[in-house]
This record gives structure tokens, C-alpha cells and sequence, in this order.
């Protein structure tokens, strides 16, 4: 079954729509600036070139492949950067201690929660987790800087886990 569903899906060649080549291009240059402030604040090169964005293109196309259509779709432009990144993270996260980046990666997230937290102090978890998806988290990343953070008395997950408030002092 498997050798057959494979040997269909090659025969498929999918194609980006016009109206996500911008898409692709606006995140291509984000995850370009991204990388090239991360560099310059730790002294070092910029990682992410051309061959990135070719990446993303032929990782979107391997997942419209995968569903045997002929267009690729936002959600598969969206996934493919997100592998792109959890790769580059994962790069980084080898050099490193592994308790450490553990750690590093809850305090990423925490920065994220702030960044993206209302004045009214109260965050939906569905706007928060495909920021974090789209940064490289994943789920579970996210839930244990919650847990960690709720732990500590920082922040407050209602029951639901729909909604996301700080804890006032």
C-alpha cells in the first residue's frame, strides 16, 4: 500500500499560487532578519540564505504531494517554515546543553507571552501556540513553559487552557 500511495503522490507536481508567493517572500525576509539580529547580537554569521527558502518551497510541495493536490496551500507554506526553523533550532539547541536549552526554550516562549500579551492582560491561547509553532515550538514546549510559569505563580491558565493572564503582585 505505502509503495503505491508513494508512487502515486511523485506523480503529483504542485505549484504556488500567486497570491502565497508574497507570503512566502515575507516570511523568507522575516526569518532573514531574524537570523541576522540573532547573529550580530552573539558575534556571528547570519545562517539563513537562498537555500532556505528553496527548502521551505520544496517542503511545501512534498506536503500537497502528500495530500495529492495539485496547489499549495498557506497551511503548507506555514508548516514547511516551521520545520525550516525547529531544524535551526535544533542546530543551535546540539551546542548547547541540553538541560540548558530546555530552559532557554521556556524563556523564549515566556518572552513571546509578553510580547503578544493585551493590555487587558488577558491572552487566547489560540493566538499565542501558531506564534510559538511558527517560531519552531512545539506544543509541548509551550504547555511546559505554562506549567513552569503557573508553577511559579507568574502567569494563570484558565481550566479550559483557552485563556492565558498574568498574576497580578
Amino acid at each position: 500500500f505505502i509503495r503505491a500511495y508513494v508512487s502515486q503522490a511523485k506523480k503529483i507536481e504542485p505549484f504556488v499560487p500567486e497570491h502565497l508567493q508574497s507570503t512566502i517572500v515575507e516570511q523568507y525576509v522575516s526569518m532573514r532578519q531574524e537570523d541576522a539580529s540573532d547573529a550580530e547580537a552573539a558575534g556571528a554569521q547570519a545562517l539563513v540564505t537562498a537555500r532556505q527558502l528553496l527548502s521551505v518551497l520544496r517542503m511545501a510541495q512534498a506536503l500537497a504531494r502528500l495530500r495529492f493536490d495539485e496547489e499549495v496551500s498557506h497551511t503548507d507554506i506555514t508548516e514547511a517554515i516551521r520545520l525550516v526553523r525547529a531544524s535551526k533550532s535544533s542546530l543551535e539547541d546540539d551546542d548547547n546543553d541540553p538541560a540548558a536549552s530546555a530552559v532557554d526554550i521556556v524563556t523564549r516562549i515566556y518572552s513571546i507571552i509578553r510580547d503578544l500579551m493585551p493590555e487587558s492582560g488577558v491572552l487566547k491561547y489560540s493566538e499565542l501556540e501558531p506564534v510559538c509553532l511558527a517560531k519552531g515550538f512545539t506544543t509541548d514546549h509551550l504547555d511546559r513553559c505554562l506549567e513552569e510559569y503557573e508553577e511559579l505563580n507568574v502567569l494563570q491558565v484558565n481550566a479550559a487552557r483557552t485563556k492565558i493572564t498574568f498574576v497580578e503582585a
